[in-house]
């Protein structure tokens, strides 16, 4: 993949693990200054460089002007040609709108309001369809919480442990 962008990347380090096999990609990490921050200093006291072809993006969603920090949804549909692959996570919507009965939901919310960040989107996993067609992207692969707990093996080869009860991952094509 030429360009992999990581919306609201958080302390995700995918972009560091596997820039030897992305060495012909170039990785955006776009998330709030703080985080991002926050971030490089974790890494720098862990000696664990960023690599050359990760750019971090500081940028207040909702408040910034995010097509000028990078791309919207939007703007990769009309920029992408067919056949290109979007990959991406997202909270279910009931879960950013209060519903906390979903593993890890109570724990999540009071963090975000703590540094006062506010989630402000959501899909519902059965308008998840609807929702990548309006983008004109289809639907090849949708992983929920049992999904990935089940199929993915952390880095040491065992499970991967209880993943977040209102999270799933997603990978479409541009139709």
């Amino acid at each position: 993949m030429p360009q992999i962008v990581l919306l609201g990347s958080g302390y995700d380090t995918r972009a560091i693990r596997h820039h030897k096999q992305n060495q012909s990609s170039i990785a955006f990490e776009l998330d709030t200054p703080a985080l991002l921050k926050n971030k490089q200093v974790i890494l720098n006291r862990n000696d664990i460089k960023i690599p050359d072809r990760l750019k971090l993006y500081p940028i207040v969603f909702g408040k910034d002007d995010f097509a000028a920090a990078l791309e919207t949804l939007s703007f990769i549909k009309d920029n992408s040609p067919v056949g290109s692959t979007l990959a991406f996570d997202y909270f279910y919507q009931s879960a950013i709108d209060g519903n906390h009965d979903y593993y890890g939901a109570k724990g999540i919310a009071a963090a975000v309001q703590e540094v006062g960040e506010l989630f402000q989107f959501g899909i519902e996993p059965d308008n998840l369809t609807s929702f990548l067609a309006d983008f004109d992207f289809e639907l090849l692969s949708h992983y929920i919480s049992d999904n990935l707990e089940q199929t993915y093996p952390s880095s040491h080869g065992e499970q991967l442990g209880k993943v977040y009860g209102f999270a799933a991952c997603v990978m479409a094509v541009r139709t």
